[in-house]
């Protein structure tokens, strides 16, 4: 295993004496003078004995690996974040104690003490104040970082941000969010307000967070039939997993996804920055802009009949599917009906689907609708300004 931390202090080269008792005395003190949180406590144990270390406040746990990652709980609940109480500390090594464990333990557990009465008890899913300045860019890298810090991130690991919203500008509902949440990877998780989307700030082991397995996770929860897309539910867009210090560059890029987000049948409920690509372009251009484009007007116009609405959800369909008996398959009808609803939206739009262009220039402008219409329910709730 590649050492995390070159030249850190670690158990197995001290020896069993007095002068190695202090030196763990004195490593806890220094980062108690720094204003360590509880998780940066709690790590920094783990790597000095070299194998897993647990804590616990009232029922709240922390355990983090040797190589100094976010580990479950011992009775498999997500790691959490100590807040009150008095600490229970164990020093989970494999085998054969070693004869500094104790003292280790006694004074991660001292040291937490002092910690949790100065900053006082943290909130479950995190301060708003604090949350704003670690996500500000108005903010400087020095009060973000002990924003974090007092959070219980490390600071000197990665994050991402996720950026939430609920239907029709509105905020997401809690038993939405509870879903996002309870779908991310064990870790150290934030949320926040800002506006009517809601900030979920997430510092885990994993370097990548699987946006397709939320996306079914939400579409599973909330299904759209499809011909009629779910109202409900939350969409979803994830920022890059990014330095601590550039959190609000991946709360950016989390915004940006967001437009791309849609509840409709073959949209997505969950969209990453990383997988959008130079698509993010159309990002930069204004809602009204995007709904004022011919080809946009001439598909909502279209789709304010019934017969135009279906016509255009079996375009969509085979764009996504890219045959005519797939399209078929999925939407339960005779191939020959996908055939008839498509010539239709060709009359319609003077496309001709044989042609290369025209079916580049039928994606994009399915693609423009669909974040013309995200951007028009996400501004009319005043989505998530830079704090």
């Amino acid at each position: 295993m590649t050492d995390p931390e070159p030249g850190r202090l670690r158990l197995s080269h001290l020896p069993d004496d007095t002068a190695a008792a202090l030196a763990l005395v004195e490593h806890f003190d220094r980062l108690s003078e720094t204003g360590a949180s509880p998780d940066t406590l709690v790590r920094s144990a783990a790597l000095v004995a070299e194998c897993p270390v647990w804590a616990s406040w009232s029922g709240r746990r922390l355990r983090y690996d040797a190589a100094g990652d976010p580990l479950p709980s011992p009775d498999g609940e997500p790691t959490a974040r100590i807040t009150d109480g008095v600490p229970t500390v164990r020093v989970e090594r494999a085998g054969q104690a070693h004869p500094l464990d104790g003292v280790l333990a006694q004074r991660l557990r001292h040291t937490l003490t002092l910690t949790a009465g100065s900053v006082g008890p943290s909130p479950r899913f995190g301060d708003p104040a604090l949350l704003e300045v670690s996500l500000s860019s108005r903010h400087g890298i020095e009060d973000r970082t002990r924003a974090l810090r007092l959070l219980g991130f490390d600071s000197a690991r990665p994050l991402r941000v996720l950026a939430v919203a609920g239907p029709l500008g509105l905020p997401p509902a809690p038993r939405a969010l509870d879903v996002v949440r309870g779908a991310l990877p064990a870790g150290v998780v934030h949320t926040v307000r800002l506006g009517t989307v809601t900030a979920v700030v997430l510092q885990t082991a994993d370097t990548a967070l699987d946006a397709v397995a939320l996306h079914r996770t939400l579409e599973t929860t909330y299904p759209a039939t499809a011909l009629v897309p779910n109202a409900e539910g939350p969409w979803v867009g994830i920022g890059s997993r990014v330095a601590a210090s550039d959190a609000p560059e991946s709360w950016r890029q989390a915004r940006r996804a967001l437009r791309f987000a849609s509840s409709t049948a073959y949209g997505r409920r969950c969209i990453a920055y990383d997988r959008i690509g130079s698509l993010g372009l159309l990002a930069d251009l204004p809602a009204e802009r995007l709904r004022a484009d011919p080809d946009v007007r001439a598909l909502d116009a279209l789709a304010g009949t019934a017969s135009g609405r279906v016509d255009i959800v079996t375009f969509e369909a085979f764009c996504m599917y890219g045959s005519l008996r797939r399209t078929a398959n999925e939407l339960h009808v005779h191939h020959t009906t996908v055939a008839a609803r498509l010539a239709r939206v060709e009359r319609a739009m003077g496309w001709h689907l044989d042609d290369p262009l025209d079916r580049f220039k039928a994606m994009l402008a399915l693609m423009v609708r669909r974040i013309a219409l995200t951007a028009a329910e996400l501004d009319n709730g005043r989505c998530a300004p830079d704090p």
